[in-house]
């Protein structure tokens, strides 16, 4: 099996099916997805994703090719392709545990942390009132995703919610450094996931790294 994954590094959701594909050892292509320029809106990328957004996985070894696309919908593919590699538990309650903690990393922490993460770099003008209650909000939802990780985190070596946590406190620690120290436990795991040898093969892509410098830069130009 072949494939080409479409992507962007700030994207969780991207972050979560390349750690997955680097993983589970699959062949696969990375396509930079340019979001800032708009990319994901061109004609050509609409034909493999119509709505827009990434990632978009395209199994290219097969005709017609197959499509795709909602990174939860792609990283259910790729545990059914690769049974033997999973990031999931096998099993239950746990592997309940480790999607749920995951699902709450998607659908509840990384839309509280956008106004926060959009202001910060540039895209997005919050009032004061505004810039508080999306604070209040994010660290509300992140002492949830602290309290349930207690339980999962010694579950495997490496989870489907290492795989999405990673880069989304990235995001979060750019936006809100505050966190780091609020919340140790969770900038613990961060550090040590920098140190895991999956993380470090997704870090390596060149797209992965020339995006880490320009962070780099916007934060040594704030100070």
């Amino acid at each position: 099996m072949k494939y080409s994954l479409y992507g962007h590094p700030v994207s969780p959701f991207s972050y979560l099916i390349h750690s997955a594909l680097v993983y589970k050892e699959a062949d696969f292509e990375f396509h930079y997805v340019n979001l800032q320029e708009g990319e994901q809106k061109n004609p050509e990328y609409l034909k493999i994703n119509p709505y827009g957004v990434v990632p978009t996985l395209v199994r290219t070894d097969i005709q017609p090719e197959l499509n795709i696309y909602e990174s939860w919908a792609i990283f259910e593919y790729l545990e059914e392709a690769f049974p033997n590699k999973l990031l999931l538990p096998k099993d239950e309650p746990l592997r309940s545990r480790v999607r749920a903690v995951t699902h709450s990393i998607i659908s509840e922490t990384i839309p509280s942390a956008r106004p926060l993460f959009l202001e910060k770099l540039g895209r997005k003008q919050l009032t004061d009132e505004e810039r508080e209650s999306a604070k209040h909000l994010l660290i509300s939802k992140l002492e949830i995703i602290e309290s349930e990780f207690q339980i999962i985190k010694d579950v495997i070596a490496f989870s489907a919610f290492d795989a999405i946590f990673f880069q989304t406190w990235n995001n979060l620690s750019f936006a809100l450094p505050s966190i780091k120290d609020n919340f140790p436990t969770l900038n613990q795991r961060h550090q040590e996931l920098g140190k895991n040898s999956i993380i470090q093969k997704v870090e390596s892509t060149p797209a992965v790294a020339k995006v880490r410098e320009y962070f780099k830069s916007m934060l040594a130009a704030a100070k």
